[in-house]
């Protein structure tokens, strides 16, 4: 061995970022690294909207069964018991057609709160995430300024 070559084995030793054997495998950690990276990105973007979907469901299903239970009521409600049974009765055949499951409460005449829980499952990880909305609908009569009946 030369006393170049001994000098230069020397230098690269001493100094193993400027050896390029010391790199071996270190592009393989790091598409490892950022493959686990991607796939839990992927499982999160995936999993929340499907968190996302459960709350739209929900909002949706609240409004509606608090509107069919406000409409259920008639157009001049009068606060009677038979008046609050047929509300509550329209809001809950409204969620069990949709599929969620909720609750009604007549909050005075003409008003109605719905609260509804809604579930839905993760399509990657298998979670199931539940969610709870409530919507109050009010019945105003009058076609272009709507009044308190």
């Amino acid at each position: 061995m030369t006393p170049a070559m001994r000098s230069r084995l020397l230098f690269l030793r001493t100094r193993p970022h400027l050896n390029p054997a010391a790199d071996r495998g270190s592009v393989s950690l790091w598409v490892a690294v950022m493959a686990v990276a991607v796939m839990v990105t992927l499982v999160l973007i995936v999993d929340g909207g499907a968190k996302i979907r459960a709350g739209n469901r929900a909002d949706i299903a609240a409004a509606e069964a608090a509107r069919a239970a406000v409409l259920a009521a008639g157009p001049r409600p009068a606060g009677t018991s038979a008046e609050a049974r047929l509300a509550v009765a329209a809001a809950k055949a409204y969620l069990a057609k949709d599929g969620v499951q909720g609750s009604a409460v007549i909050l005075g005449p003409g008003r109605v709160q719905v609260d509804v829980r809604a579930t839905d499952r993760g399509p990657i990880s298998g979670h199931t995430f539940t969610v709870t909305r409530s919507a109050v609908a009010a019945l105003l009569v009058g076609v272009e300024t709507g009044e308190r009946p």
